[in-house]
């Protein structure tokens, strides 16, 4: 449902940093824009997504100066880049005929802000949105530039009459000529009446596939001092707050900016994806059934990005926006999402976490309160009123496993470290990414693993590893002792003379891991995905732990300056070089669609279609990336690592990325160490 929205805005990312506005003005009028009146002071307050570059000289400037920049320009990765670039360029300029306007029409054009946003008007949930209400604008900041503006407006018209565009003549807008575009319907598309109107106006150049928004638009461009500020996308509660929660003392402007309204955006996606149908389909209206389950309180979602910051390589900031009422519904969405940090937990990693990690993470939740808050979502989703209800006394009743009891067993904090194995010849594969999960346990220590041994995910086998038990979950394998047993959800009409005569497949069960290897150790509950990383992690012998390894402090240290460890409820750190390289490896060797890494599995389950064929086609040609990974591609990336904070209106999370030393500053060579008493 995301897909024309989000096509636009990867190629307008892409536009942006290929340098749109290359023959704009200087770093020293950027200084300038603060006097200007800002998008969001154009926009209405039904916006319900907004991409924003301020200054997209100073965005080229800036990324250039980073090692992601200059990894851009290195000879051995310029191939596959301008690949890259042409493939998105190509394909939005066949698809976007939307606004009127291709990616590289705008270069040389803008002098300041650009910005793209979906508008939606307002709706109850309940009312059905008509076709063509909602619509997409494009604002480029032409202020110094008019008169190329003009130029590329006559460029359109050619371009729009070989696409087989109409153009039509409007009346001013405002006293501001404008063009109408009337566009060839697409094929078995819903929205027969397509239209792509442009102007220049207030010293924007404004583009809409829709009139009345179009029109809006340009009468506050052209009558800025007869703006109503509660009319606009920077009135509104959300947009404020995230404005306000995401500054960064010293850091202006923002090099990338950007607000979501959540269920506002999940509406407009629909609304856009239902027009390209042949017709009318049903379907079922989540975002309206999540709002009335009391979701609706995350009103908004937004931030910044800049590059070359400091002593950053990229620093962002993401505020999501969720106000307390107080009322039942409030409490019981917070129920869910309870993050707060009641009882001081450290983040600091545990003994068990190995000092060469690709990523560490660790956070704290409520786990028990999710569980009590949950009910009734897993009803309104399964459309079964008091399901859950149902679901625990069979727990409790067949298998013998209170709920309740095995997640208060747990101690409301978590633990995920990952890293990158190769084998002796330096092999990497997509069975490469080793990933640990643990769970901090209470006293209890033994209702968590018996629940476990009880799962319904599939066959459960005991073993050892040394003197510790190991339980193995195969989640492929068939278990014959479940094949019998009576499923008390089952809500099909099997035992009805009704439906086709052919038996629809069930679909495969999703799951990040295919096995799972699970045992308690020293008040943790360990699962990880390979049999090999358990043994190691079992086994492990380090003098010098993850934390004393310089990146990871200097990422800590960079992290305590932009945070308030008070509200801290999530950090992670990571070595993005480590974490890219197994997938790295599958794309290059045209691997992704059969890869077994979590991103593998994950973007397979959403590129796949229910009809497709099980293994899916890699949709990015990899064969002109460079084979020598740490050679080429590592030395252009560094440390990183984020924090969430949990503030009395939502939640703060700020990034770094810091540049990648001469010097690999994790301890490599732990032969040298003098050898501990094995942990385990």
């Amino acid at each position: 449902m995301f897909r024309r929205f989000n096509i636009v805005l990867v190629a307008f990312v892409s536009a942006a940093l290929a340098g749109i506005h290359s023959d704009g003005p200087s770093s020293v009028q950027a200084q300038d824009q603060k006097n200007k009146i800002a998008s969001e002071n154009l926009l209405p307050a039904t916006t319900k997504a907004w991409f924003s570059v301020p200054d997209g000289t100073l965005l080229e400037q800036q990324f250039q100066k980073t090692q992601f920049g200059q990894l851009t320009q290195d000879e051995t990765l310029k191939p596959f880049i301008d690949s890259i670039r042409g493939q998105v360029k190509s394909w939005v300029n066949q698809k976007n005929v939307r606004l009127g306007l291709r990616i590289d029409d705008l270069k040389g054009v803008g002098s300041g802000e650009f910005c793209l946003a979906g508008i939606l008007p307002e709706n109850d949930g309940d009312q059905k949105l008509g076709r063509g209400l909602h619509g997409m604008v494009l604002l480029v900041d032409v202020s110094e530039t008019e008169e190329a503006a003009r130029e590329l407006l006559i460029k359109i018209d050619k371009e729009m009459q070989e696409q087989g565009a109409t153009r039509e003549e409007m009346e001013d807008v405002h006293g501001v000529a404008v063009t109408c575009w009337k566009l060839k319907p697409r094929p078995n598309s819903l929205r027969k009446n397509r239209a792509a109107y442009q102007a220049i106006a207030g010293g924007w150049v404004v583009a809409s596939d829709n009139e009345d928004i179009f029109r809006d638009i340009v009468r506050r461009a052209v009558k800025v001092d007869a703006i109503v500020p509660d009319e606009t996308l920077a009135s509104t509660a959300a947009f404020k707050s995230v404005t306000a929660e995401t500054k960064i003392d010293g850091v202006d402007p923002s090099h990338v900016r950007w607000f979501i309204d959540p269920f506002g955006y999940l509406q407009l996606a629909q609304a856009i994806a239902d027009e390209e149908q042949e017709f009318r389909q049903r379907r079922d209206d989540w975002a309206n059934t999540l709002k009335k389950l009391g979701f609706g309180a995350f009103q908004g979602i937004g931030g910044i990005v800049n590059f070359a910051t400091y002593d950053h390589e990229i620093v962002h900031r993401t505020f999501i926006y969720a106000p307390r009422t107080g009322d039942e519904r409030d409490k019981r969405v917070f129920g869910l999402v309870d993050f707060r940090n009641r009882n001081d937990a450290k983040f600091t990693p545990p003994a068990f976490v190995p000092y060469d990690s690709a990523a560490y993470f660790s956070g704290v939740w409520d786990m028990s309160s999710a569980v009590k808050n949950v009910g009734d979502v897993v009803d309104a989703f399964l459309q079964e009123e008091g399901l859950f209800e149902q679901m625990l006394v069979s727990f409790k009743t067949d298998m013998k496993i209170d709920l309740f009891e095995v997640v208060d067993s747990f101690d409301n904090q978590l633990f995920i470290v990952s890293e990158k194995h190769e084998s002796e010849t330096g092999e990497i594969n997509d069975e490469s990414e080793r990933v640990l999960i643990a769970l901090k346990l209470k006293e209890n220590a033994d209702i968590a693993l018996d629940a476990f041994k009880k799962n319904l995910i599939g066959p459960a086998a005991e073993m050892k590893i040394g003197e510790i038990d190991v339980l193995e979950i195969d989640t492929t394998a068939e278990d014959p002792e479940l094949e019998n047993l009576d499923d008390p959800f089952d809500d099909s009409f099997d035992d009805l003379d009704i439906g086709s005569e052919e038996e629809e497949e069930t679909p495969k069960e999703f799951s990040l891991f295919e096995k799972r290897y699970i045992a308690e150790v020293d008040g943790y509950l360990l699962i990880a995905n390979r049999k090999s990383y358990l043994e190691k992690i079992l086994a492990l012998k380090q003098t010098t732990e993850l934390q004393d390894c310089e990146d990871y402090k200097e990422v800590a240290k960079a992290l305590q300056k932009l945070s308030d460890k008070k509200r801290v409820s999530f950090q992670q750190f990571g070595r993005i070089d480590q974490a890219i390289k197994a997938n790295y490896e599958m794309l290059r060797t045209g691997k992704m669609g059969t890869s077994k890494t979590v991103l593998g599995r994950v973007l397979n389950r959403i590129m796949t279609a229910e009809n497709d064929p099980e293994v899916r086609e890699q949709q990015v040609d990899g064969s002109k990336l460079p084979a020598d990974f740490d050679k080429h591609v590592a030395p252009y990336f560094g440390p990183m690592g984020w924090v969430v904070e949990t503030t009395k209106d939502g939640w703060l999370i700020t990034g770094v990325v810091l540049k990648k030393n001469s010097v690999n500053l994790m301890v490599k060579n732990n032969e040298e160490q003098d050898e501990k008493t094995p942990r385990r």
